[in-house]
């Protein structure tokens, strides 16, 4: 984003444009505070990009503007070149650190890589001080990030509330998950467990290392990242799909906006050419 320097990044299995990844992009302008005013989104020349462009636009109420960068002048969208440089050395960070404390590597194809993808800009949205001397969260919300945060792929105890979940009085209420990241502009802490994503504000870290780090409970835990942002979706397989089979014809039309009258500007030199 322009204005506050956030930097917002998913990982998808193709770069055909489908229904969770525009409704993906809704919600990330919304929390950016855009939701009800006219914007501008720019992108290069790729056709997927502009296939994406479209479907957003069509989704929203409020005027979207595309702007294209020149073909082949990377100068003409610089800040978007260096944010994907920060978010890549981050991504390569967390994950790095994740194979050395787990002691295993991660498949390329594994779930848990998607979230990673996401949590590393999110990450940066929450503890990087931009020049203007707040981070993009504490821009956007007015408010720091008091929470502690946890390392990305650490167990920890979650717990589940007695009066929503079919926990018994004998039951013990906390359970084991993995942190994959905090929701949006709120403080949930997004928990993967191996039958799905939960949110919760209570969690409590575990002493112990091995417990901290299990290889074995991180892997079991396969809900996709577009699995949770449209539960419909079943991806049985990692397939990757040719961008072409992506039919244009099936993405909405972009929406009719009303052009305003704007006034003219008359200069002195028009009225001596073509008189008073």
């Amino acid at each position: 984003d322009n204005e506050t320097e956030g930097i917002f990044a998913i990982s998808v299995p193709s770069k055909a444009v489908r229904p969770w990844i525009t409704e993906y992009v809704k919600n990330v302008i919304y929390e950016l505070g855009y939701g009800e005013t006219k914007i501008c989104l720019k992108s290069d020349g790729a056709k997927e990009l502009h296939e994406l462009r479209r479907a957003v636009a069509a989704s929203r109420e409020h005027p979207t503007v595309p702007i294209d960068v020149p073909t082949k002048e990377s100068k003409g969208n610089g800040g978007m070149e260096r944010a994907v440089r920060t978010w890549q050395g981050q991504y390569r960070t967390i994950k790095s650190h994740l194979e050395y404390e787990l002691k295993v590597d991660i498949p390329l194809d594994h779930e848990i890589l998607q979230w990673l993808a996401w949590w590393a800009a999110g990450l940066l949205n929450r503890v990087m001080v931009k020049p203007h001397g707040r981070t993009c969260h504490e821009y956007i919300t007015g408010h720091k990030m008091k929470l502690p945060v946890a390392c990305f792929g650490e167990t920890l105890l979650w717990r589940k509330k007695r009066e929503t979940s079919d926990l018994g009085k004998h039951d013990p209420e906390y359970t084991e998950g993995i942190f994959i990241g905090m929701s949006g502009t709120s403080n949930e802490i997004l928990i993967g467990t191996p039958k799905g994503i939960v949110r919760t504000r209570d969690v409590r870290a575990m002493s112990d290392h091995d417990a901290k780090w299990n290889a074995e409970f991180v892997l079991k835990c396969n809900t996709s990242f577009e699995q949770h942002i449209d539960p419909r979706q079943q991806i049985p397989d990692r397939i990757v799909f040719d961008p072409s089979e992506a039919a244009a014809e099936t993405l909405p039309d972009m929406p009719d906006i009303p052009q305003k009258a704007r006034r003219m500007r008359l200069e002195k030199s028009d009225f001596q050419a073509h008189g008073y």
